[in-house]
């Protein structure tokens, strides 16, 4: 019953704080509505200088927030740190500068056309850097960016070489400044609407599965490489929009815009928003827009020491970002008056002992198992063999197991019973010998393949997907394994829930 009780009020706050963020979400999205015609009216009442630099500063933010929100597809949702990122920004922001300059392309064609050349960049060089993971991926990303800012600074004839593209011109509809900014609003809110949709639905599942467990999301069914390099496209895509947008309150488009330290943009807004919040980022654009132009105003040379001492005083006191607010003022309110954090017992070992009925335990039986008839041979190894080196962990083991057997690979520490588990499961490759499964060769095939022909495995050390609920564990091994991943639409966490 405590425990029950202790569940029942977590039940009960989790709901509040996501009443409170759901709350400052609409705050916020209120308050973007009506920035043009509260900006013009204090203006008006003489309470604000220029109506016409809020509005540009609010437009700013919408991109901003755009460009924040599509990095944290790859960081917050899938666990890619990419130092690429501004170089698909800059991409975009050329495409629509080189097309109006160069070939008098209408804007809004342009516009069309720049996430497409974004994501057409992201994918090829998001296939080059996804030959590498973790520290070596964002080296990777990082030359990348260079790579592309050196593009930019010495291709003279088309992008304008270090001088850039200057004296953009805002199309005649957008010349009205309030026009321009709900312009730029929709772009972004329905940009915004696409990305929620994704991290939503079966598609955003296996993201969230190889951010918590990469070996356990292959192991399911997921091919990690082919969902990371779709994420990181998807993210230069929408990079490529922000882009786009650009030139609208920047009649200049240069280099500098893909050099490496840009890339420190996004992630600074991510990091103030709070990652793998989806608004979360775009409320650090805000945010960050405000203190930019406050703090240069102010202290202009001092600003980005200002600006770095303020997001590490907000990544060390709140690790979560503002996104995480209202949870850390719902751990103040329970302090202040007294109520205990809700909390649930781990039952220990010594307790779960303690609790065994042992009169019933010594009167138990062995369950008998029914009764099934041998089937064709289901898995078969032929000279199956591993060497490292002058090591041969796993020697020419032949081996073939019929529907409905079990059995047992026995044998001291070093033996090579894992090594032998790997070979079949795909997690590496043999030095010899074939591995068949139902009468398909799945030799060396990758992991999530082995495991969508029918092979389950559980491992040594026990992987799961840790900050996913134990439903969620379940289900999304259960999208993964009936090829439902690559639904980018729908309510993942709605689907095989009442199995």
């Amino acid at each position: 019953m405590k425990n029950a009780a202790a569940r029942w009020r977590s039940w009960l706050t989790n709901r509040r704080v996501d009443r409170a963020r759901w709350a400052l979400a609409i705050v916020l999205l209120l308050a973007a509505a009506v920035l043009p015609p509260v900006s013009l009216y204090l203006e008006g009442q003489g309470m604000i200088e220029s109506a016409r630099f809020e509005i540009v500063l609010g437009v700013t933010s919408l991109i901003l927030a755009l460009w924040a929100v599509s990095y944290n597809l790859m960081l917050g949702y899938a666990g890619m740190v990419s130092f690429a990122h501004a170089a698909y920004y800059g991409v975009g922001a050329y495409t629509v500068a080189i097309l109006l300059q160069r070939y008098q392309i209408s804007y809004f064609a342009a516009l069309a056309a720049a996430p497409l050349v974004a994501a057409i960049v992201g994918i090829i060089t998001g296939f080059v850097a996804l030959r590498a993971v973790r520290l070596y991926f964002s080296l990777l990303t990082l030359a990348i960016s260079q790579l592309l800012y050196s593009v930019a600074e010495g291709w003279y004839s088309v992008t304008g070489g270090d001088n850039g593209i200057n004296g953009i011109v805002t199309p005649d509809q957008l010349t009205d400044y309030p026009t321009l900014y709900y312009f730029v609003a929709a772009i972004v809110g329905v940009s915004l609407l696409l990305m929620f949709v994704l991290t939503r639905s079966p598609f955003g599942a296996a993201l969230l599965a190889i951010r918590e467990n990469r070996e356990r999301a292959r192991s399911v069914g997921i091919n990690v490489k082919a969902y990371e390099l779709a994420v990181y496209t998807i993210a230069a895509l929408f990079a490529g929009v922000a882009g786009a947008l650009f030139p609208l309150v920047q009649p200049s488009v240069v280099p500098g815009m893909l050099f490496w330290t840009e890339n420190a943009t996004p992630v600074v807004v991510t990091l103030l928003g709070g990652v793998g919040s989806f608004l979360g980022p775009g409320f650090g654009a805000f945010i960050f827009t405000g203190l930019n132009n406050s703090l240069s105003r102010d202290f202009p040379y001092q600003l980005d020491v200002l600006l770095g001492a303020i997001v590490l005083g907000v990544v060390l006191l709140v690790p979560g970002g503002f996104a995480s607010v209202p949870g850390l003022v719902a751990q103040l309110r329970r302090r202040v008056v007294g109520e205990e954090t809700p909390s649930i017992e781990a039952e220990t070992k010594g307790e779960a002992i303690r609790m065994i009925d042992v009169a019933r335990a010594v009167e138990a039986h062995a369950i008998q198992s029914e009764h099934i008839e041998r089937g064709k041979v289901l898995l078969k190894l032929e000279g199956l063999s591993r060497s490292f080196g002058g090591l041969r962990a796993v020697d020419s083991v032949n081996l073939e197991i019929h529907e409905g057997d079990r059995h047992a690979i026995i044998g001291p520490n070093g033996a090579g019973k894992s090594t032998l588990f790997n070979l079949i499961t795909g997690r590496m490759r043999p030095s010899a010998g074939r591995v068949w499964f139902d009468g398909r060769d799945i030799t060396g095939r990758p992991a999530h393949v082995v495991a969508k022909a029918g092979i389950g495995r559980a491992f040594q050390i026990t992987m799961i997907f840790p900050r996913l609920t134990v439903r969620q564990n379940l289900q999304y091994a259960m999208l993964a394994h009936r090829g439902r991943t690559v639904q980018p639409w729908g309510l993942a966490d709605r689907i095989y829930r009442d199995e």
